[in-house]
């Protein structure tokens, strides 16, 4: 957990700040997160991001109107990509502590009080803000957890999150699923596109804007939902062919487009429980990675796979992500089969 009084800390960060920046992870959890943080001040400007945050990355996005950097949901984070900020930094996170040594940096991170805490980052901003409880729920059971206030959303919205006590079953078996995905798809496609979606999420006060299509905005998110969607079940279609024995189910694909990357993997680790998954999208000279298991602990194994190789990983317990050199894809798999089986020999 993270403390009250810590809690309070990040909410005066927040508050007082005249111009933040936020950088996010581009899937529903980061998202949702920047999203209440704007809505209580109504102020700064948010960017999802691909990978981890880099020097480049942050300086080319921080502006010198900007007083406060506030970095969402980023499971790696290195000292070297801050060295040129001269201003506060908020990191929030929910993934394994990384370790910084910057002045004014603020880290707020339930693990830093209980290393098997991974309640996510949208969970966290609703308890320090207070404010847009629906946003928190899409973003929190969108990373596979159940809130502990479960009882009074499904209250206020019945017909969406009903009868919600597995993540699995509420994103890919319930009605929620349908927002959970407009508010992932809305980061997908050209960034001109994210970038309105992101700020049309800004403005929606009810998922049933989004659903029911009520407000031109609301509309807007949903058809570009229904337009991401068609792609989406094409991929997850491909996908599911792709047993590979029988522990694995690997997938690598081409594609210059949209990365459907992390759903498939979560969908298909749903759908295939026993399997071990591995979703590959090779894109130029980089592959990006997600990886599923409920039978094994991933991050140690992600670490051995890249041993040798040029890039960067991690993640959760049962869920991890990577970014290498394509060159280098076949070694990876190989590894992290050879690593896997290994560790479910052990049981």
């Amino acid at each position: 957990m993270i403390p009250d009084t810590e809690l309070k800390k990040l909410h005066d960060l927040i508050i007082k700040a005249d111009n933040p920046l936020y950088l996010f992870d581009d899937d529903p959890d980061g998202l949702c997160s920047f999203l209440i943080f704007w809505r209580a001040t109504k102020k700064g400007k948010g960017i999802a991001l691909k990978g981890k945050p880099t020097k480049d990355t942050i300086m080319k996005n921080l502006q010198r109107t900007n007083d406060l950097l506030v970095i969402l949901d980023k499971p790696v984070l290195e000292d070297e990509a801050l060295d040129e900020v001269g201003i506060p930094i908020v990191y929030l996170d929910h993934h394994p502590i990384n370790h910084i040594t910057k002045e004014n940096f603020y880290y707020f991170n339930p693990k830093f009080q209980d290393s098997e805490d991974e309640l996510s980052t949208a969970y966290w901003a609703y308890k320090a803000m207070k404010t847009d409880l629906w946003l928190s729920a899409v973003g929190t059971i969108s990373d596979w957890h159940i809130p502990d206030y479960i009882n009074e959303i499904q209250t206020q919205f019945p017909d969406i999150f009903t009868n919600i006590d597995n993540p699995g079953e509420a994103i890919f078996n319930s009605p929620f699923g349908r927002l959970s995905k407009t508010f992932l798809f809305s980061l997908k496609g050209s960034s001109d596109i994210t970038k309105q979606c992101i700020k049309i999420l800004t403005r929606i006060e009810s998922p049933y804007e989004i659903l029911n299509q009520t407000t031109p905005q609301g509309k807007y998110i949903y058809k570009h939902y229904e337009k991401m969607n068609v792609k989406y079940e094409k991929a997850i279609e491909e996908a599911s062919k792709h047993i590979d024995g029988e522990q694995f189910l690997i997938y690598i694909y081409h594609s210059t487009e949209d990365s459907f990357t992390s759903i498939i993997s979560n969908e298909l680790v749903y759908r295939n429980p026993n399997r071990i998954i591995i979703i590959a999208r090779m894109k130029g000279e980089k592959v990006s990675i997600s990886m599923r298991s409920w039978k094994l602990n991933l991050p140690p194994i992600v670490k051995k796979s890249l041993e040798g190789i040029q890039g960067s990983g991690g993640g959760h317990l049962h869920a991890c992500g990577a970014v290498i050199n394509a060159n280098d894809l076949d070694i990876f798999i190989n590894n992290f089969k050879k690593h896997a089986l290994e560790e479910l020999n052990k049981k």
